[in-house]
């Protein structure tokens, strides 16, 4: 999970040097996908879901400025406007944000055990007690949005790589927040929604 690091090196860029994700090498990874920077704009963020402001670009006079926006909103913030960017970058390749851990992990999968297990518990609970036409439905609900999402992350739990540098699984990290917004921004969400 990537955590806010309390106290970033002052020295240090807020961008992640040698994160260059943006090559072009996979449709998400092109730049010209990226949301440009709108004018006026020194810092800024994009918005995503946000409570009060939904999804929209809002400025940021400083650096200082940017990082509390981050720190008070930043599960709503999907881009970061820099000045020597022409386009936003994805939030989560900034240097105050650190590469998943294995304790980090763990927390998911419990966080995961909670919620989707009661899913599980509740629908095959009720498929087993209704006893209907209805209750094979009931199971493969419960089974395809409780068990399988419990399992899955446990085996990431499991599985996590040892031999991967933190630079490694920070881009990662990232590679796979580009890939889910693209999906979720193009025609293919709409066509894999269809055939689940």
């Amino acid at each position: 999970m990537s955590q806010l690091q309390d106290s970033p090196e002052p020295s240090r860029p807020l961008f992640a040097e040698g994160l260059e994700i943006l090559d072009g090498s996979t449709p998400w990874r092109d730049s010209r996908i990226m949301p440009p920077k709108p004018g006026g704009f020194l810092y800024g963020v994009r918005f995503k879901n946000h409570p009060k402001l939904g999804n929209s670009d809002y400025p940021c006079g400083t650096e200082d400025e940017l990082k509390q926006v981050i720190a008070e909103s930043g599960n709503q913030v999907e881009f970061v406007y820099l000045p020597d960017r022409e386009v936003g970058i994805p939030r989560l390749s900034l240097n105050i944000y650190h590469s998943w851990e294995k304790s980090d992990m763990r927390k998911m999968f419990f966080r995961t055990l909670q919620s989707r297990g009661l899913v599980a518990v509740c629908t095959i609970g009720a498929a087993i007690y209704l006893n209907s036409e209805h209750s094979f439905t009931l199971f493969l609900l419960g089974l395809i949005f409780g068990i399988v999402p419990v399992f899955d992350t446990l085996i990431q739990w499991l599985m996590f790589p040892k031999r991967e540098s933190p630079d490694e699984l920070k881009k990662s990290m990232v590679h796979g927040s580009l890939f889910f917004n693209w999906i979720e921004k193009s025609k293919r969400s709409k066509m894999l929604i269809w055939i689940s």
